[in-house]
């Protein structure tokens, strides 16, 4: 019987192929095959390595999962179970049991790219993006101001809407099939739309719509920032002035919560962990905080921690990081649990 070691280097092997197999409705992006999340939607929550000497590696952010090429297939196919993941993995490799002693046959040749048929298809994303936000209407008195509110974002206290965000009450969803309601963001790299972001929301707005991913991204989101507070200047991003603070967190919600607490910085969003190493900042920003999570506790997650904090030190930058108390996932869990020590207390 074949070692699980070497069914995990063949399957490496072909990487791409199998990327696009249990990962359909991703894309190649340089060395990397991404897509929105583990069920293979569009999108950028998990990223495949797919050549080099880390192929078949793979992480999904969001959820805290990574691991080499079988554990992909457990998880996308099979809930997890390896045992049921590897009876696949022998059948997809040709490595019948009668076979298993001799040479495997070389894995199955990755696709050739179609560049300008991915560069049409980018683009599409980009302006269905762009539709659904200028579709949408601002977000006070929508069920997009109520949801805010839930997680202790008062526009009151903040004292004006971000104009980013926007609600779409008929956005297309689908996990569901159908149109739902949404909160939608601009994703833009220095000043131009690549993106948006939606976050699906219960019809009434009190929490996220109940489907296995609630947030996705239709379009680019590398390099790409939701720019939601412009801070004490409130001039746009690429007109910072000097001595301007900004502050990067890594969802909507927290970076909200963050300017909640100092108004007197810029705060943007990135999106995901992953991606916050790739922001281009103006010059005029000596002052970068990073706001990280304490969720996803991994080694990729780590990484990608190391990596924001090494690019932004490398151009000349003050970099601080910040993190929420233990016990607390992120800034927004540990502000809901203030104010609501503060109303016990009251």
């Amino acid at each position: 019987m074949m070692e699980i070691g070497e069914i995990v280097r063949l399957l490496a092997q072909g990487a791409e192929s199998l990327a696009r197999e249990l990962l359909p409705g991703g894309r190649r992006e340089g060395r990397e095959w991404v897509a929105g999340d583990l069920a293979g939607s569009p999108g950028r929550g998990v990223s495949v390595c797919i050549a080099g000497p880390k192929a078949g590696i793979w992480g999904d952010f969001s959820a805290g999962l990574h691991g080499d090429a079988l554990d992909l297939v457990a998880v996308c196919r099979f809930g997890g179970n390896k045992t049921e993941a590897l009876k696949w993995a022998r059948g997809w490799l040709g490595l019948g049991e009668a076979r298993s002693g001799g040479r495997a046959p070389a894995p199955p040749p990755p696709r050739p790219r179609d560049v300008e048929g991915e560069r049409r298809e980018a683009e599409q994303r980009r302006q269905k993006g762009r539709g659904l936000w200028a579709a949408g209407v601002p977000i006070p008195g929508t069920p997009a101001e109520v949801y805010l509110a839930g997680r202790g974002i008062s526009l009151e206290a903040l004292g004006r809407a971000p104009n980013v965000l926007r609600f779409n009450a008929r956005t297309w969803c689908t996990e569901r099939g159908a149109a739902h309601p949404a909160m939608v963001a601009l994703i833009q790299d220095q000043g131009f739309t690549i993106g948006a972001h939606r976050t699906f929301l219960a019809p009434d707005g009190r929490g996220k719509a109940r489907i296995k991913a609630a947030k996705k991204v239709l379009g680019a989101t590398d390099g790409g920032l939701i720019p939601l507070w412009r801070g004490a200047s409130d001039k746009p991003l690429k007109d910072a002035p000097e001595g301007d603070t900004i502050a990067i967190a890594e969802g909507i919600e927290d970076a909200l919560t963050i300017a909640l607490h100092c108004p007197e910085w810029r705060v943007v969003a990135c999106v995901s962990i992953g991606n916050m190493a790739k922001l281009t900042l103006p010059p005029t920003i000596m002052d970068v905080r990073l706001c990280f999570d304490r969720d996803g506790e991994n080694p990729a997650v780590r990484t990608a921690r190391e990596r924001a904090i090494d690019r932004y030190m490398r151009e000349g930058r003050s970099v601080f990081a910040m993190q929420p108390a233990e016990g607390f996932k992120d800034f927004n869990e540990e502000h809901q649990a203030a104010l609501r020590g503060r109303r016990g207390a009251a």
